[in-house]
């Protein structure tokens, strides 16, 4: 996912232009962001020995290899996922309410409005006071604003 060279932009959920939350997560909708040209963050849980997705409960099963693993970051959602994330070598994180968190890819994300150089911005509320210098990526319920 991204390089040094290359800002790294991630549709929050597959979302592009607002939260549909009737649609986020599912399978179609990532998709649908992946082949606009962008990455995808979604969120796992695993139950039973599957893979769901979902934000506050798991709601919609989704088969994870389907996807270009390059393309996807993985919020998990339970320690479960956790763990089967990262022995299946996903991109992943775990978060509660930090306002920065590292992925096993050694990224950091930052929340909450911090942005400093070489993380990825979750849902940053003022885009337009961001610069190119200020971050490698961007993760946005609104990712289509920011197509460079």
């Amino acid at each position: 996912m991204g390089d040094n060279e290359q800002k790294i932009y991630l549709a929050n959920r597959g979302n592009l232009g607002g939260v549909d939350v009737d649609e986020e997560n599912s399978m179609d909708y990532l998709q649908n962001a992946i082949s606009e040209g962008f990455c995808v963050k979604t969120d796992v849980w695993l139950i039973s020995g599957r893979t769901v997705t979902g934000v506050t409960h798991p709601s919609k099963g989704i088969n994870l290899s389907g996807f270009r693993r390059d393309k996807i970051l993985i919020q998990a959602r339970n320690s479960a996922a956790y763990w089967y994330l990262l022995k299946e070598a996903y991109h992943c994180f775990w978060r509660e309410s930090d306002s920065f968190v590292m992925t096993n890819k050694n990224y950091v994300l930052s929340y909450g409005g911090y942005v400093f150089p070489k993380a990825i911005v979750m849902e940053p509320e003022e885009p337009a006071n961001l610069k190119d210098e200020d971050y490698i990526g961007l993760c946005s319920n609104f990712i289509a604003g920011y197509r460079p």
